[in-house]
């Protein structure tokens, strides 16, 4: 068996917008994709692989203020011409939040992220804090959490870790 990978060109056309209201930014993206590969439930390699067009959309908010960082985002991936022989939903997504500060004139920082697949209910959560000894040297403690009996995320479920990190600049 010779496997030979082959480019699948696609075509996109979308946009995207930014603007600011004094401590927030609003922003977000739609791109429509057309002749994306997509993976079907078929068993030989011509009926397992399809092209369809997708409708990818982003919506996101960014809040700046007094050591604070709050940036909620909304995903969505959507397949107008969807049908039972397409290996994913028709409409996916997922939202995340990420809160950050910073404490002791801008050497401690704490920072949690969550994910949350609304279309089939697993998350992740990431909180990690650092420290700035010097210029040159950041400790981090962080872990990574998952949940979810299925999903992208709840594949992971059994497999959260905790990490430390130190690093050194020159």
């Amino acid at each position: 068996l010779t496997l030979t990978p082959i480019y699948q060109r696609m075509n996109t056309v979308g946009g995207s917008f930014s603007n600011a209201f004094g401590a927030t930014v609003l922003r977000g993206e739609l791109a429509v994709n057309i002749g994306e590969s997509i993976n079907k439930t078929g068993m030989t390699l011509v009926t397992s692989v399809g092209t369809e067009t997708t409708v990818n959309a982003s919506l996101g908010l960014d809040y700046n203020k007094n050591n604070w960082r709050i940036s909620p985002q909304f995903f969505i991936r959507y397949l107008p011409g969807w049908d039972n022989t397409i290996a994913e939903d028709q409409a996916t997504g997922f939202a995340s939040l990420m809160i950050a500060t910073d404490y002791l004139n801008e050497k401690l920082k704490p920072e949690i992220i969550g994910l949350y697949d609304w279309a089939d209910g697993s998350w992740m959560l990431r909180p990690k804090i650092s420290y700035e000894f010097s210029d040159q040297i950041t400790a981090r403690l962080g872990a990574d959490l998952f949940g979810g009996s299925n999903g992208f995320f709840g594949q992971f479920d059994k497999n959260d870790r905790v990490y430390s990190e130190l690093e050194y600049t020159f």
